[in-house]
């Protein structure tokens, strides 16, 4: 006859009374989970239950306007207590995040058996946990975390590849729902508001021309974005936001969570105009515009790397009248003098020139 422990005994009576027997550990699964490791989005990862641990997690790295859908499949193994070798277990799927540090994160779904895809809405790691309402015994588990979204949100390899040959024209005044620029030549024809709601995803290699309209030096066309711009360019194959004949008014953005990365930004009233939270821009060039880049004091927990100011009528002013900086000078490109009176951005390897 086989041997029950006292434990496996007590498991299989809870739960042929309907009594789920860790149900405390699994209500705060994001406590300590038993960390499998690191995967990416659209991997998986296999492995076998421990009779030492009850739940496990896994953290995966995703970006704002990504769906994540865990998918796990659980069956027991030959030292179950209740389940035959080889069933389906009945599962708890927890999705948390995004993680800071040792907090617990917040939680975003909880799940039995089957998960339901889950919007991100912030830049950063989640955690997936998972476990088992019965005993897995010495059984086996397959977790796959499926990402639908651009390779930038679901944070695949970025493939240095051309843009799409042609031209687009984009009409209307409003962007509404997630869109993607991948056609080489992008006209914006009036003044574009990105909202709040929305995805910009611009592609590699993309010419983004903002139309001329209006009066003055530089019309009234720019790119507000309310919502979030996904620029990422690469090093052979950059971005560029520039007038389609003459100036235009640049990009403004009010929103959080976007990422400016290998771009230029050129002959703009103000290059880069940033109104929003937790924005990271990287691996950027303004050139020829009237102002480089600009906070105002809303701007908070924004990151500037590896950014280039150069040829601008007012590239050092517009840091100090934006009331993020006391002073700021410069020299020769080098930036000589720059105190910061508010905490709301870190700055590192910039460079700032001015014209006469």
């Amino acid at each position: 006859m086989k041997k029950f422990s006292f434990i496996a005994v007590a498991l299989h009576f809870l739960t042929s009374c309907g009594i789920h027997s860790f149900s405390s550990q699994q209500k705060d699964m994001a406590k300590r989970p038993s960390i499998l490791g690191t995967i990416e989005a659209n991997g998986t990862i296999k492995g076998v239950f421990s009779d030492r641990t009850r739940v496990y997690g896994v953290y995966v790295d995703v970006n704002k306007g990504a769906f994540i859908l865990p998918v796990l499949t659980a069956q027991a193994g030959t030292t179950a207590s209740s389940t035959p070798a080889g069933n389906a277990l009945d599962t708890i799927i927890g999705v948390y995040g995004p993680v800071n540090g040792s907090a617990i994160p917040e939680k975003l779904g909880e799940f039995e058996n089957a998960a339901e895809a889950i919007r991100i809405e912030r830049n950063g790691r989640y955690l997936v946990t998972f476990s088992s309402w019965d005993d897995p015994g010495n059984g086996t588990f397959s977790l796959k975390i499926e990402c639908q979204g651009t390779d930038f949100q679901c944070r695949q390899p970025i493939v240095s590849r051309a843009c799409v040959e042609g031209t687009e024209y984009v009409e209307g005044t409003v962007i509404s729902k997630d869109t993607t620029w991948n056609k080489c030549t992008t006209v914006i024809l009036e003044n574009l508001t990105i909202e709040s709601s929305a995805i910009l995803s611009v592609s590699p290699g993309v010419e983004v021309l903002g139309n001329f309209l209006g009066t003055g030096k530089y019309g009234n066309v720019g790119l507000n974005v309310a919502g979030t711009i996904q620029a990422v360019g690469t090093d052979a194959q950059p971005i560029r936001f520039a007038g389609l004949k003459e100036g235009w008014k640049g990009i403004k953005i009010k929103g959080n969570e976007s990422t400016l990365s290998y771009a230029y930004i050129e002959q703009a009233e103000v290059g880069l105009s940033i109104d929003g939270q937790r924005n990271r821009i990287s691996f950027v060039n303004i050139n020829s515009s009237e102002n480089g880049i600009q906070f105002s004091r809303n701007a908070k927990d924004n990151s500037v790397s590896d950014f280039v100011v150069n040829g601008i009528k007012n590239a050092t002013s517009s840091l100090s009248q934006s009331g993020i900086f006391d002073k700021a000078s410069s020299k020769d490109g080098q930036l000589l003098r720059l105190r910061l009176i508010s905490a709301q951005i870190s700055l590192s390897k910039v460079k700032l020139t001015s014209r006469v």
